[in-house]
């Protein structure tokens, strides 16, 4: 398991990088609230274990490793925020705070059921952000949702980040892998 410290600063790289851009090693302190001698030391570290490139004096951005990881654990911390503010009514000065401490404890089988518990949401309800697609091989929510009825439990997991059309750079290319959301059908009685 990834320590916490580690899922921490993942997440707020992930965060802070628009479109795979730079992230500096100020800004990072500052989100954190650590010294920027530390967070010089963590972003070596996670250089070498694979999770960003670190740039001296230019800063980091995330590896595919990296946002692997950074997606699960903002996935987690957003589906988390849903459920605290949705359904437990925790007040919203408290929801980020309670979802930080909860994200790294929660298990990959508990994220994906909390995500079809709620209806398999696609923005976080605090701030409107996208919570990240599950690494599920699924193209839609919906086959997810008709798979586990079916009993299906191991189905092994996507090999490729999946990124949100609108974090797509412009002039970039894609290719739509996955569809988020449950279509609703309507019936004429007529």
């Amino acid at each position: 398991m990834i320590q916490k410290s580690t899922q921490d600063y993942l997440k707020v790289v992930y965060s802070l990088s628009k479109n795979g851009e730079v992230v500096n090693n100020t800004d990072i302190s500052q989100k954190l609230g650590v010294a920027p001698d530390s967070v010089t030391e963590m972003l070596k570290k996670l250089s070498d274990e694979g999770y960003i490139k670190y740039s001296p004096y230019h800063g980091s951005t995330l590896t595919e490793k990296g946002v692997k990881e950074a997606q699960k654990v903002t996935r987690k911390h957003r589906l988390l925020e849903g459920f605290l503010s949705n359904v437990l009514h925790i007040g919203n000065d408290r929801v980020h705070l309670e979802a930080c401490q909860m994200e790294h404890a929660l298990s990959d089988e508990a994220e994906e059921s909390l995500c079809r518990f709620l209806k398999h949401p696609g923005t976080c309800p605090d701030d409107g952000k996208i919570i990240p697609a599950c690494d599920l091989p699924f193209s839609s929510c919906e086959e997810c949702i008709q798979l586990h009825q079916k009993g299906l439990e191991q189905i092994g997991r996507r090999d490729k980040n999946l990124i949100s059309i609108r974090e797509l750079k412009t002039g970039k290319f894609g290719k739509i892998s996955f569809i988020r959301g449950v279509s609703i059908r309507y019936f004429n009685d007529f």
